[in-house]
C-alpha cells in the first residue's frame, strides 16, 4: 500500500559507511502521535533510529531516538508484544536500547538485524540461546 521510508526520510540524515546498505526501513508512531513520526532502520553495519522529516517527537521518547547501534556490538535482540512489537536490543557491554515499537513490519526487522549480526533465534517458548 505504502511505500517503506528510506534513509533520506530522517530529519538528520546519516551517511552510509563504506560498503554499508540498508537492509530494511520501518516508519511507526512514537508517543501520542496521529501519524508516523518515527523511522527504525537496519543497515549491513548498524541500526539506526530517527524522527522522520517534519515530524516531532514528545521529549518523554526521545530516548529512543537517534541510536546508532553497531550490529558488531549486539548480543541479544527481544521482540515482545502482541499488536505493538517492542524490540529491545542488548549490546556486548550490557547495555540495553529501546527501539521505537512497531505495529507493523518488526519481522522484517528483525530478521534483518539477526541474519547480519549473525544471531540465532529461539522459538516462542523456548529458552533464550543468549549465553
Amino acid at each position: 500500500m505504502f511505500d517503506d521510508p528510506t534513509i533520506h526520510d530522517l530529519q538528520v540524515k546519516p551517511d552510509l559507511r563504506d560498503g554499508e546498505s540498508v537492509l530494511a526501513a520501518k516508519s511507526t508512531k512514537l508517543g501520542d502521535s496521529i501519524r508516523d513520526n518515527a523511522i527504525v532502520i537496519v543497515t549491513t553495519q548498524r541500526i539506526i533510529t530517527g524522527a522522520k522529516k517534519g515530524r516531532s517527537v514528545d521529549e518523554e521518547e526521545a530516548d529512543k531516538l537517534n541510536l546508532d547501534i553497531d550490529l558488531a556490538d549486539i548480543e541479544t535482540v527481544r521482540r515482545t508484544g502482541v499488536a505493538t512489537k517492542t524490540i529491545e536490543v542488548v549490546t556486548l557491554g550490557d547495555d540495553v536500547y529501546e527501539l521505537p515499537p512497531l505495529q507493523n513490519g518488526s519481522g522484517a526487522i528483525v530478521d534483518a538485524i539477526t541474519s547480519e549480526a549473525k544471531l540465532g533465534k529461539t522459538s516462542w517458548g523456548e529458552e533464550s540461546l543468549a549465553e
